[in-house]
């Protein structure tokens, strides 16, 4: 087993402290929205704990006992457990916070068109991603379709001549946050239990949302296929 650095025993402790909670009511209290909410900035800023939260290499620290991530990739997608059940209740905490500033997900405007405005997003769970990422993302890709879909595991070429959409919902929060289990029709293959993407990025799952309650841009690509 992976030895876990006494640092960072000391900033769980630190962190669990700064909640108000103590390790063991904070790993066996429910996640909600309040609980979310009492997890400040400050929280997160100051502790310790950020940076390491997300690395599946600690997922005896991220995991309730008996559980890993080997084990829910092994249940097929449709039987797989909700998050509850298998990540401990302050690293979902602190992964929804990320969206504090927001979320957004591309689109092409085709789909758009096809289902309507009026309610976007998948029914059975819109993806996102930070807002704040997804700035990082497309400043990353500088107008390259191709490099935007690598880093968010689209299909090489899926976007290529297609007019891309980018929608920003201000307050995900109000839109039943929540992280995704891995059942959803949007879920791939390369889907990863916990919020997190292969590139790093996070991900949470909203309900959909009604017009007036996000924004839309039309992002302008150039489209070329990576060999």
């Amino acid at each position: 087993m992976t030895r876990f650095p006494l640092f960072k025993i000391i900033g769980l402790i630190l962190f669990l402290g700064g909640t108000g909670l103590s390790p063991t009511k904070a790993l066996a209290a429910p996640l909600n929205t309040a609980s979310v909410a009492a997890m400040s900035t400050e929280h997160l800023a100051l502790s310790p704990l950020m940076g390491f939260a997300c690395n599946f290499s600690t997922q005896y620290i991220v995991y309730i006992d008996g559980w890993s991530k080997e084990r829910v990739l092994a249940m097929p997608k449709g039987e797989r457990p909700m998050p509850a059940v298998y990540l401990k209740p302050w690293y979902m905490a602190v992964e929804l916070m990320r969206f504090k500033d927001g979320g957004s997900w591309l689109v092409t405007a085709d789909i758009l068109e096809q289902f309507g405005r009026e309610l976007i997003g998948r029914a059975d769970g819109q993806f996102i991603m930070p807002r704040s990422e997804m700035d990082e993302v497309l400043k990353l890709a500088n107008g390259d379709i191709a490099i935007v879909e690598e880093e968010l595991g689209i299909p090489n070429g899926l976007w290529t001549n297609k007019k891309i959409i980018r929608i920003d919902v201000p307050f995900p929060q109000n839109q039943n946050i929540r992280i995704p289990s891995g059942n959803e029709v949007g879920a791939n293959t390369d889907w990863l239990p916990g919020g997190q993407l292969p590139k790093g990025y996070y991900e949470a799952i909203i309900d959909r949302i009604p017009k007036g309650c996000y924004l839309e841009t039309p992002l302008d690509f150039r489209s070329q296929q990576k060999p």
